[in-house]
């Protein structure tokens, strides 16, 4: 299996395989250091009432399971840390507003381009159903001096 490159992460938005035709599409977070075989899945499962926000480790990232992948960003390996902590605010709920809501701290964090959470936020389709219960707290404006301390993570931050 391929370690691939340890230095970085690239994330991606994911759709997974749909079980039935009405069911909608479910969307994830994945994480992946470049040509390696194995990732970090992020995503919320459940139904009204009852999200859980999961993370799911040493996934392969060539799945049967993964209808299609679409890359959104790249990220030194030691800002891997950062991703998790900001999604970790997010509040569990639907799978696709959940997504959206990563795409906007990643954005706000300077971890995805500027205008990724606009462009994913205009191709999904909304449903009455939806429980948008937001992004999490707003980040804390860093300082020059805080930038350093927040970047830095251990090397299995990720776990992949």
């Amino acid at each position: 299996m391929s370690e691939g490159d340890q230095t970085q992460y690239n994330i991606y938005v994911g759709y997974a395989r749909q079980q039935f035709p009405a069911d909608p599409v479910h969307w994830l977070i994945i994480v992946v250091h470049p040509g390696a075989d194995l990732s970090v899945r992020l995503h919320c499962e459940g139904w009204p009432g009852r999200w859980e926000v999961s993370m799911e480790t040493n996934k392969r990232f060539q799945s049967h399971w993964i209808e299609c992948k679409f890359l959104v960003g790249n990220i030194p390996a030691e800002k891997g840390l950062i991703v998790t902590e900001e999604l970790k605010l997010i509040p569990p709920q639907t799978s696709q507003i959940w997504v959206l809501h990563a795409l906007l701290r990643l954005e706000w964090r300077g971890l995805v381009p500027a205008g990724t959470y606009d462009h994913w936020k205009s191709i999904r389709v909304s449903d009455p159903s939806d429980e948008d219960l937001g992004p999490g707290p707003l980040p804390e404006k860093k300082t020059d001096s805080d930038s350093s301390d927040q970047s830095v993570a251990s090397d299995d931050a990720m776990e992949v």
